[in-house]
């Protein structure tokens, strides 16, 4: 990994469940050679409350989400980030499901990157 160009990746949510619950941040560095080269945050409008469970863990409110671009949009800009980069997460099944879920909401197609979990790599 350490001579490889990769993206390293998280998502945070209203809740645990694709398809009722939704994204309110997608973040991504961008490593290669053991160095950051460049990053990607933003918050997502998930077009409903965020509950005060889900805020006590990531500590992203209501109101920080408000203007926040739509889970499309959002979708869309991670993709332009990551190219065809691979991915990683850690458990990374839990973010993936979450991205693709945009995906068949909106009708598009996610890119075909390898992800890479680092959660099961470690075990």
């Amino acid at each position: 990994m350490r001579s490889s160009t990769f993206v390293v990746f998280d998502t945070e949510t209203t809740g645990l469940y694709p398809g009722y619950d939704q994204l309110v941040e997608i973040a991504a560095v961008r490593c290669r050679n053991g160095a950051m080269l460049d990053t990607f945050e933003t918050l997502v409008n998930p077009e409903r409350e965020i509950p005060a469970e889900a805020t006590a863990l990531h500590g992203i409110t209501n109101e920080m989400v408000a203007e926040a671009p739509s889970g499309l949009d959002a979708v869309l800009s991670f993709f332009e980030f990551v190219v065809n980069d691979p991915l990683l997460a850690h458990n990374a099944p839990f973010d993936e499901r979450f991205i693709s879920f945009n995906c068949y909401r909106h009708d598009i197609e996610a890119p075909d990157n390898p992800i890479y979990d680092t959660l099961q790599l470690s075990r």
